[in-house]
């Protein structure tokens, strides 16, 4: 698997599901390391001044969730943990925690859609849970949107994005401290210091974000590639040739890093960027990254499987009229989703 991203192929980077988390608090004000309790202090005009991850080691899901469960319950319409469901790039991987896939024959056969496979299920279900502490805003793209001013001005305290975009939340966290009277050098200094990323928190094997001493299992996640293709019609075969090794080799790969933000797909060249770059590498390496499916019939998986996430996070806002209360209704709301991929590549699509 590191081989042939070692070919001429990046790792399109998340600092999401497989990836990383932003993380922003107001004050170190209590960290008990018994409960993991972390207390929310932020004045209503006030913005963040200090961060801190909320486990120095293993971060897990359930302390993220009772965490956002304490801040919801203060009534001062701020949030925890904050992200749009609907985004099949992120949400997809808590099915693939618990054995869901794209295709089957390693993403290969799409006569076989796998999103209800294994206990997926059990991933829905904390998606489900995650949605219940959030407002409506998971059901579509809009905190997807707004996440960067949120996260600065406190309104959140945790989303999962990519790296990629880290300097856009770089960018609203310095505008906070710019209204604040610090000048441009001062104001960046500090959102450099407290904007920070780190591992997605490992998931409970039950898919209970309330069970007290949990098995723990890694959070995986779908992942991108941008490779290098040479047509078999060139008239310069050694000169492409040339080309992709250029663009692969370690100094190309560095800058990549360090001017666009990218995850080398060299481990060379992970490890000596380190930090974001090194985990996913390493996420990668022990098969927590799901690669995103290269044939065709992925173009198909995109709109049913955002249109159930939606769906799904929707349920968490009705009263009367659920419709995933039970493990079985979640089940066959994502056998539905197989069926309905499987349908629109192999009748609309050939038709």
């Amino acid at each position: 698997m590191v081989v042939s991203f070692y070919v001429g192929i990046r790792l399109k980077h998340w600092l999401g599901l497989h990836g990383f988390a932003c993380f922003v608090e107001k004050f170190t004000n209590t960290l008990d390391k018994t409960s993991l309790s972390l207390w929310w202090s932020l004045h209503s005009k006030s913005p963040p001044c200090k961060t801190y991850m909320i486990v120095s080691h293993i971060i897990q899901g359930r302390y993220m969730y009772r965490y956002s469960k304490e801040i919801v319950d203060k009534g001062e319409s701020k949030f925890g943990y904050m992200r749009s469901m609907d985004d099949v790039y992120f949400s997809a991987g808590y099915l693939f925690s618990y054995g869901a896939y794209v295709f089957g024959d390693n993403n290969t056969n799409a006569d076989d859609v796998g999103f209800s496979k294994g206990n997926a299920q059990l991933g829905a279900n904390v998606i489900l849970q995650q949605a219940s502490l959030m407002n409506e805003d998971c059901i579509d793209n809009s905190i997807t949107v707004n996440a960067y001013s949120k996260l600065a001005d406190g309104t959140y305290f945790a989303t999962m994005t990519t790296p990629d975009v880290y300097s856009l939340f770089l960018k609203e966290l310095v505008l906070v401290y710019e209204k604040e009277g610090m000048s441009k050098e001062e104001a960046t200094a500090k959102a450099e210091e407290n904007l920070v990323i780190t591992d997605v928190p490992k998931l409970p094997a039950s898919g209970d974000l309330t069970e007290e001493n949990p098995e723990l299992i890694p959070l995986k996640a779908m992942g991108g590639i941008n490779g290098y293709a040479i047509s078999a019609y060139t008239k310069s075969p050694n000169a492409c040739l040339a080309f992709v090794e250029f663009a692969t080799s370690y100094d190309i790969a560095m800058k990549r890093n360090q001017y666009l933000g990218t995850v080398p797909a060299r481990e060379d060249a992970a490890q000596t960027a380190g930090g974001v770059s090194e985990i996913i590498y390493k996420n990668l390496d022990e098969g927590n990254v799901v690669v995103m499916p290269s044939i065709r019939a992925v173009e198909q998986v995109w709109t049913p499987a955002g249109m159930f996430f939606q769906d799904l996070a929707k349920d968490a806002f009705r009263t009367s009229d659920k419709k995933y209360s039970s493990a079985e209704q979640i089940q066959k709301g994502l056998e539905a989703v197989d069926k309905q991929i499987y349908d629109v590549i192999y009748t609309l699509v050939a038709e």
